[in-house]
């Protein structure tokens, strides 16, 4: 993984932004991240990227509805017939998916390392990897499996036998 910022370059005509100028020149925006992918999982651990995730997100999704009124109220008269026709609706609308797969991701996130809350499901998580580390020990070697004892096994699990 490369130690330097591996620049991502987002092209955002310049309509959106109310140039009426030169409607054909776009802005480029260069937007650093460190490495060559940054997961949902690293952002969803850590509260300040979450924070600053949500942040950006919502500062994005709040300009291009400032951007959208403004541009379905030519002349200060709003026309929704504009509404599909503008890009910044488009714009908006993406922003708005965005967010929400971020949130939602967030929520799975949250959701997975709950359920580790519980001591009973912690217990059963111990069990089943114990099991399946025994599992593997004995099919890559079987002549390991003679010397298991099960009922250590079964006490070390804390599984009660009748």
């Amino acid at each position: 993984m490369p130690t330097h910022a591996q620049p991502i370059f987002v092209f955002i005509p310049s309509d959106i932004l109310g140039c009426q100028a030169y409607p054909t020149v776009y802005i480029t925006l260069a937007i650093s991240t460190l490495g060559h992918s940054i997961k949902v999982k690293d952002i969803a651990s850590s509260p300040r990227l979450r924070l600053t995730a949500t942040l950006l997100l919502t500062i994005i999704i709040g300009v291009m509805s400032s951007i959208f009124a403004t541009q379905v109220t030519p002349g200060g008269v709003l026309d929704w017939s504009l509404t599909l026709k503008v890009s910044s609706f488009w714009w908006l609308v993406g922003s708005a998916v965005c967010w929400l797969g971020v949130h939602l991701a967030f929520l799975n996130y949250d959701e997975s390392v709950l359920v580790f809350a519980d001591d009973q499901h912690c217990i059963a998580h111990i069990r089943k990897t114990k099991l399946e580390g025994l599992a593997a020990l004995v099919k890559t070697d079987p002549e390991k499996a003679s010397l298991v004892d099960v009922k250590t096994v079964l006490k070390n699990l804390e599984v009660k036998t009748k």
